[in-house]
């Protein structure tokens, strides 16, 4: 409640308590320059001086309020005591002729317009705090000694034979003076006591006015006893003397035998330093104050001659324990825009004395229900703890819902909540709310819509909706209503109804419009089916996701709506080989469709795809895919969808059909990478599987150096217009490939697939390619490089593997000498950067001769690599010297590290 009207008679709050002063620091001892003096010792510091006391809190004066008016004008008379001697012995006879008030005050209220109260506020004061006590002084520093004296000085001689007086010793320095002690800190100060709260008692002969007034008579808070002194530091002990110096020893110059020089006399011992003085003691924590006692209040009703009667600590209190709720259509659904009903409400007066008649019982509107002003009920007289029920009928309007709720049913807690007010004021204790839920009767449970479609392909659609009323629905006597769906998708998919099963009638044939022409009753669930199928002219539109819509009318109201997409995906052949055989699963758009048939242009692959949300996994119990391609690409969107989608014996058998076998597995995680080192153990698989590790499954991510321009209406219209694959794939806008893509990525790994031979007719055959660049962030390449990568990937693999026979550097040899031979020419850049790099790769592996290690294993590798390069120089027309100062160009043409592939057959297995 507002209580902006504040009538005062509380009590003052005590006064903080002054803190205590520091101690002052203690008097340095006096230091000593003479000889052998001792330093003075520091004087001690003085005691931090007690916090004083906080002062008491006052108490609350104690008052007798006489209420009288109206709400328009509250007349307020307050008698104010300043003991509970008087106070009590005039309560008790609030007519009487009092003497013995300490001061009579009158105030108006106009409270009409507003929902204000007039607070009295007859609270204790604060004790005030206890005073910090003062800090204790810091103890003086003790004063330095002075030095020790110096030794004697011993006569100088001249005699035969006598050695002359040694020195005097110095004497030790003196002691330094001890530091003064620090002084005792001062205790806080305790703190103030509360004060008492007030008594108060209001008396009216109109009970109705006690719902304008509020009365605070707590206690004050008391006081907290202040915080100690801290003691002071203790002085610091003086230095010690220096010792004195020894005295220099006699001098004889006599030259005879036995003649001796004096000893100089020893150094004097520095002085002992003081010692520290010790710390002053804390002060002690100040006790805080006393506590009080409230103070009380009582509510008199009076009659008109000033007679008590009733008196109670509290007035009264109306507040709800309980009612009935039902619903417009008695079928226990609480629908949107409809009404319900609230009976038998059942409430209490639990509060002191009697409730006056006139308070008004209504339901709240809020965002979710509406309630007309006017629904009210006025309530009787009620006497202390009578529980009444109201007779009342209260219409409650849950509000409608504007839009449908989309993939999912209408379902909408709602919170009902009494009031009851007196004088537009609301008993705000106990307020007594309940929960609906507000749904509609009818309610979709499953949608069973095929996510993707081949060419021409048909599917079922199935809706599942259940009646969860108590009353019936559709064609049947005393129907609640007519139930309808609406089925939009995009021009490319044409629906197809099913006849006989299921009882549906089409709304103004042609449209895809559903009434459901059977009973559907209380309590049921139900379906309706009928077939899509993608037109022929989908083809055009491989992996376009295209939009779908369905919607529940009840009562010819949309009440639940709910969306998504069917991808067109291609059909697989088993009866046709291809290059390429692409496993595609979701996310998997139109782009990335494009982007690949691009990329495998560049290469002149044929290929089929395989979407595993059509087909499922790779084993497939109808379909087979084995003997079909040469290269499979697996685009993993899971981490663990190898294992779920390829079997590994499946695997073995697709790379030991062929020669030409591989696999590339895209966006590999960890999981992917375990899978394909557990299912590949044979090292003659070599470059034939390759791993692109990474987070992103597309080639569109960034760095494609072309432009894919494509478009597709998503609206669900009657016609489409036909677009061919070829008017979308787009021609190379730049002449860079950017290796660390995933677009270059996957060009290098199908380049490592090739092996040198096919990739080398990429230059031969004048194919595009071969005129790229392929950059990354500090290097640039031709092709020629990216072939001689190529290369020394392979020798690096099995130089890798320990490998001793070289085999597929062998046949990598006889591919090159084939390569030199039909060309008859070795002025290709590709061959010198080869040679060169051969050098730079056994100089790096082998820079120190170790004779006696002619038959470890490096050894033999070694004698392998030179033959190999033997080999090799010997194809040229002339011989070719090693040319260190490209050596850094070409330490770093590994096609396997430039676009970070992984080659799972190189594990040591």
């Amino acid at each position: 409640m507002l209580a902006k009207n504040v009538i005062s008679i509380s009590g003052l709050s005590g006064s903080d308590g002054c803190s205590g002063k520091s101690g002052s620091k203690g008097i340095s001892g006096r230091s000593s320059t003479q000889y052998d003096k001792a330093g003075g010792n520091g004087g001690r510091g003085a005691h931090g001086s007690n916090g004083q006391p906080g002062e008491s809190g006052a108490n609350s004066r104690h008052a007798l309020i006489e209420l009288d008016g109206s709400v328009d004008n509250l007349r307020v008379r307050v008698k104010k005591f300043e003991t509970l001697h008087t106070f009590l012995k005039c309560s008790n006879t609030v007519n009487s002729n009092l003497d013995y008030f300490f001061e009579e005050e009158e105030y108006s209220f106009q409270l009409q317009k507003s929902k204000e109260i007039v607070l009295i506020k007859a609270r204790g004061g604060n004790g005030g705090a206890g005073g910090r006590g003062g800090n204790g002084g810091s103890g003086g520093n003790g004063g330095h000694a002075g030095p020790g004296r110096n030794g004697r000085t011993a006569m100088d001689i001249h005699s035969e034979g006598v050695a002359a007086e040694n020195g005097g010793d110095g004497r030790d320095g003196a002691s330094g003076g001890r530091g003064g002690d620090g002084g005792n800190g001062g205790n806080g100060g305790n703190g103030g006591d509360a004060g008492d709260g007030g008594h108060v008692e209001i008396y009216s002969s109109n009970s109705h006015l006690f719902m304008l007034i509020e009365v605070d008579c707590q206690a004050g808070l008391a006081g907290k006893g202040g915080c100690s002194g801290t003691g002071g530091v203790g002085g610091v002990g003086g230095a010690g003397g220096a010792g004195g110096r020894g005295g220099r020893g006699g001098h004889n110059s006599a030259h005879s035998f036995g003649s001796y020089n004096g000893s100089n006399g020893a150094q004097g011992s520095t002085g002992t330093d003081g010692s520290d003085g010790k710390s002053g003691k804390d002060g002690l924590t100040g006790v805080d104050g006393c506590v009080a006692n409230h103070g009380s209040v009582q509510y008199t009703r009076i009659d008109m001659n000033g007679n008590v009667i009733e008196r109670g600590p509290t007035k009264y209190h109306a507040s709800v324990s309980g009612y009935t709720i039902t619903n417009e259509n008695n079928d226990e659904i609480y629908e949107p825009n409809s009404d319900f009903f609230i009976t038998d409400v059942r409430w209490t007066n639990n509060g002191s004395i009697t409730l006056p008649s006139g308070s008004i019982l209504s339901f709240s509107s809020t965002k979710y229900i509406s309630n007309k002003v006017n629904d009210a009920s006025l309530l009787m007289q009620a006497t202390v703890n009578q529980t009444l029920i109201d007779s009342h009928k209260f219409r409650c309007h849950l509000n409608a819902v504007p839009v449908p709720s989309v993939n999912q049913p209408y379902i909408q807690p709602v919170i009902i909540t009494a009031e009851i007010k007196l004088l537009n004021r609301l008993f705000r204790k106990n307020q007594f709310s309940t929960t609906i839920t507000c749904q509609y009767p009818i309610q979709i449970i499953n949608v069973q819509v095929p996510t993707v479609l081949g060419i021409g392909e048909r599917d079922i659609v199935t809706i599942t909706f259940k009646n969860i009323s108590t009353r019936s629905y559709g064609t049947c006597p005393n129907s609640a209503g007519f139930v309808e769906f609406i089925f939009s998708c995009h021009p490319l998919i044409k629906i197809i109804s099913i006849n006989g099963e299921f009882l549906y009638d089409m709304k103004n044939a042609g449209n895809d419009h559903y009434k459901v022409n059977e009973i559907i009753l209380r309590k049921s669930t139900k379906h309706i089916s009928f077939e899509v199928s993608s037109s022929a002219d989908a083809i055009y539109q491989v992996y376009e996701s295209l939009p779908w819509s369905f919607v529940l009318l009840l009562r010819d109201k949309p009440i639940e709506k709910h969306e998504n997409n069917i991808q067109i995906v291609p059909s697989f052949r088993s009866n046709i080989h291809t290059d390429v055989l692409l496993f595609t699963s979701s996310p998997f758009t139109r782009t990335d469709f494009l982007t690949y048939m691009n990329l495998f242009r560049l290469f002149n692959y044929s290929n089929q795809l395989w979407d595993i949300r059509r087909y499922g996994t790779f084993h497939h119990p109808t379909v087979n895919w084995l003997n079909t391609t040469d290269l499979i690409i697996f685009i993993s969107s899971d981490p663990q969808s190898t294992y779920d989608v390829m079997k590994s014996e499946l695997l073995l058998q697709h790379m030991n059909s062929s020669a030409n076998a591989g696999f590339i597995c895209m966006n590999a995680s960890e999981y992917d990478q375990k899978y394909v080192y557990q299912s590949i153990l044979n090292s003659y698989l070599a470059n034939r599987i390759i791993i692109i590790s990474g987070d992103n499954y597309s080639l569109v991510h960034r760095h494609l150096p072309f432009i894919l321009s494509y478009g597709l209406t998503t609206k669900l219209q009657t016609s489409v217009d036909k677009m061919s694959i070829q008017s979308e794939n787009q021609d190379m806008t730049e002449n860079k490939i950017h290796l660390n893509s995933r677009f270059g990525r996957l060009i290098c790994a199908i380049l490592m697939y090739q092996g040198f031979g096919k990739s080398y007719r990429i230059i031969s055959e004048k194919n595009r390619l071969a005129d790229y660049i392929f950059v990354t962030d500090s290097i640039q390449l031709d092709f020629n490089q990216i072939l001689v990568s190529l290369a020394m990937s392979i020798i690096e693999y099995e130089y890798d593997r320990n490998s001793l026979e070289f085999l597929l550097t062998k046949n990598l040899m006889k591919e090159i000498a084939n390569i030199i031979t039909n060309k008859n020419s070795v002025t290709n850049n590709w061959f010198y950067l080869l040679i060169q790099s051969l050098y730079e790769y056994i100089d790096s592996k082998f820079s120190k001769s170790f004779p006696w290690c002619t038959y470890t294993k490096k050894a033999q590798q070694r004698h392998k690599l030179q033959k190999i390069i033997n080999d090799i120089t010997s194809l040229a027309a002339c011989k070719i010297p090693k040319n260190k100062e490209i050596y850094d160009l070409v330490r770093d043409l590994r096609l396997q590290r430039l676009a970070k592939l992984q080659l799972p057959g190189a594990d040591h297995k």
